[in-house]
């Protein structure tokens, strides 16, 4: 996307992967760890992003995939990662 930073394919590659890997939105994680005060590192993982706009892709109750968008407005990515789970669970 132009205007975008180079680090933004990084980071969104990473929401995938911690929406996959614990099959929540990366805004429920985010949210969680704030409310019980946790660093992301317990979790003994570097490549775990909890920013927003990392969404899993789920089949039933099973984890199939993740999408991620980032490098709008984190409601932006939000948005467009839920529009784009929602078009492939159809």
């Amino acid at each position: 996307m132009d205007g975008t930073k180079a680090f933004t394919a990084t980071l969104t590659q990473r929401k995938a992967y911690t929406a996959a890997q614990f099959g929540i939105p990366t805004a429920k994680l985010l949210e969680r760890l704030q409310r019980e005060n946790l660093a992301l590192s317990y979790f003994a993982d570097d490549n775990f992003s909890p920013l927003p706009g990392g969404i899993p892709v789920l089949r039933g109750q099973a984890v199939v995939g993740a999408v991620a968008v980032g490098g709008i407005s984190v409601a932006e990515d939000v948005e467009a990662a839920e529009l784009i789970v929602s078009a492939l669970s159809e």
